[in-house]
């Protein structure tokens, strides 16, 4: 850049013809290293079919137990080939390429879909908008445990409470070096 700005290249042809006529045979002739093999080891160019194989978007779903799947707010529902449909809720791949063209494949094949509309849901009915204050106060009834007086319980009644076989679930054990046998509540 700051080659190009020294010699006063303003637009992008003039940036390219001084690259072809100056900049290039210079960079080669200082930087150019003979190759450490003469065996070309470059693939061969993938053909446009493989190309088009490959620029794919994947995302991975699951099949919903009446063959649908959903995609991107879109339905598309499997349709049934022998025996090469995905079961329900088995992972398939959906795959998009950038003209908007979808594929589903599952084990590696595709699979036949349609695209379905989303199913008409009711809306649900407007809920009043009643606020706190204009609630109806809700009295407690008479035999309500908040009504009841506070009663403490007196020493005879907590040891009868105490006296009372255990309720529920409880450990019982024996301890080796008496032999006494102790349970935990």
């Amino acid at each position: 850049m700051k080659k190009l700005r020294l010699a006063g290249i303003a637009s992008y042809e003039e940036a390219s013809r001084y690259l072809d006529e100056h900049y290039l045979g210079d960079h080669n002739r200082r930087y150019a290293r003979p190759a450490a093999s003469v065996v070309d080891y470059h693939r061969q160019r993938p053909t446009a079919r493989q190309l088009d194989e490959v620029f794919w978007l994947e995302e991975e779903r699951v099949v919903s137990a009446d063959w649908v799947v959903s995609y991107k707010t879109r339905l598309l529902q499997l349709e049934r080939q022998s025996r090469h449909y995905a079961p329900a809720r088995s992972r398939i791949t959906v795959r998009e390429n950038q003209q908007g063209e979808l594929a589903i494949v599952y084990r590696g094949r595709r699979l036949a879909y349609k695209e379905i509309s989303a199913p008409l849901v009711p809306a649900p009915p407007p809920r009043p908008n009643v606020s706190p204050a204009s609630r109806e106060h809700v009295r407690p009834s008479p035999n309500h445990p908040w009504r009841q007086l506070f009663k403490p319980q007196t020493t005879t009644q907590l040891s009868a409470t105490a006296q009372l076989p255990p309720k529920g679930h409880f450990y019982c054990g024996m301890t080796l070096e008496t032999g006494d046998v102790t349970s935990i509540v």
